[in-house]
C-alpha cells in the first residue's frame, strides 16, 4: 500500500484519540525511552509502509509522529526502522520488516499483522513491536512498543520496567477486525544538530588529551557557552546528551565509562556542541586509544 493513501485511510477509521501522545509518551518530560535490541534485528530493511504480507492474522494499523527534544517539534526525514514477528511468533529474515521516513510533519504509518506471542523460557513473551529511529543519520534510539491489556506484560522483565509504562499504547479494533494504534515517538535531537564537516569548529571549542587514553575528556570553550554536548560514536549513535553553561576558558568533563562501568571501546567518536545562543552546531572528532 502506497504511503500517502495508508495515511489518509488511517484516520477515516474514526478509532483515534485525540489525546496529546507527544506530552505523555516516555519519561524524562516525553523522552521514549529505550528497550532491547533482541536478536532478530537486520540492518537493510526496504523502505515500505506494507509488512502485512499474506499473513492470515488480524491486521494492524500503527501510526505515529516522531518529536525532538523539546517534545512538540516533529522530525522530519527521520527513519523509523520496524521489525516483528507474524501473527504466529516467527521471525522472517526479509518478511515483517521496514524502514518509514516520517513526513515533513514528523508522521509516520505502515500496516502489519498483530504479532504473536513466544516462549521466552518459561514465559511468553507479549505481542511487541521492535523500533530503531535514526535522524540525520545518527541512531537516537533502540526500543519497543506493546499493547495494552496483554497478559504476559507482568511476568516480562522488559514489558513490566516501569520505564516501559508509557511505550503500552491502547489498540482498538474496527468493523473488519483490523487493530489501529497511536506510537508517537520522542527522541534527543536538536533540530540543528545536522553539521557537514568540523570546519566551521575549528575556534569553538578544543578537545583534549588526544588521543584519549583515560576515562575522560576535556571540552575547553573560548568564550562563554550555552548548549548542549552530544557524543556519539562513529555510526553516530548518541552515547550522552549534556546541557551545559560555561565561562570563557572553562574546561568541561566528559566521562567515558557508561552507567554498566564500562569504558569507551577504541575507536573514532565525534562531540557536537548544539549552541542555544546561534542555534549552531560545531562538530569535533576525536580518537579513544
Amino acid at each position: 500500500m502506497e504511503r500517502r493513501n495508508l495515511l489518509k485511510m488511517l484516520p477515516l477509521t474514526g478509532v483515534f484519540s485525540l489525546v496529546d501522545f507527544a506530552s505523555a509518551f516516555g519519561t524524562d518530560k516525553c523522552k521514549t525511552t529505550s528497550d532491547i535490541l533482541g536478536p532478530y534485528y537486520k540492518p537493510n530493511a526496504p523502505f515500505k509502509t506494507d509488512i502485512s504480507g499474506d499473513d492470515p492474522g488480524p491486521k494492524l494499523y500503527i501510526s505515529g509522529t516522531v518529536y525532538g527534544a523539546d517534545c512538540i517539534s516533529p522530525v522530519a526525514n527521520a527513519i523509523v526502522d520496524v521489525w516483528q514477528a507474524d501473527s504466529k511468533a516467527v521471525y522472517h529474515e526479509t518478511l515483517f520488516r521496514a524502514k518509514i521516513k516520517t513526513d515533513e510533519n514528523g508522521h509516520y504509518a505502515f500496516l502489519s499483522v498483530l504479532p504473536g506471542k513466544y516462549l521466552n523460557g518459561s514465559t511468553y513473551r507479549p505481542r511487541h513491536l521492535h523500533y530503531k529511529i535514526h535522524a540525520d543519520g545518527i541512531e537516537y534510539l533502540t526500543t519497543q512498543i506493546y499493547f495494552n491489556g496483554d497478559s504476559s506484560i507482568l511476568q516480562d522483565p522488559w514489558a513490566s520496567d516501569p520505564l516501559a509504562s508509557k511505550r503500552i499504547i491502547s489498540l482498538e479494533q474496527d468493523k473488519e477486525g483490523a487493530y489501529h494504534g497511536i506510537a508517537d515517538i520522542t527522541i534527543e535531537k536538536d533540530a540543528s544538530l545536522s553539521v557537514e564537516d568540523d570546519s566551521i569548529a575549528n575556534d569553538s571549542f578544543s578537545i583534549f588529551p588526544i588521543p584519549v587514553s583515560g576515562d575522560t575528556i576535556n571540552i575547553v570553550f573560548k568564550t562563554g557557552s550555552n548548549g548542549k554536548i552530544i557524543l556519539t560514536d562513529i555510526n553516530g549513535k548518541v552515547l550522552s546528551n549534556t546541557i551545559i553553561s560555561t565561562l570563557s576558558g572553562q574546561t568541561i568533563t566528559l566521562n567515558l565509562i557508561d552507567s554498566n562501568g564500562i569504558r569507551l571501546a577504541r575507536g573514532l567518536y565525534a562531540v557536537y556542541f548544539v549552541s542555544a545562543e546561534s542555534n549552531k552546531t560545531y562538530l569535533k572528532r576525536f580518537v579513544v586509544s
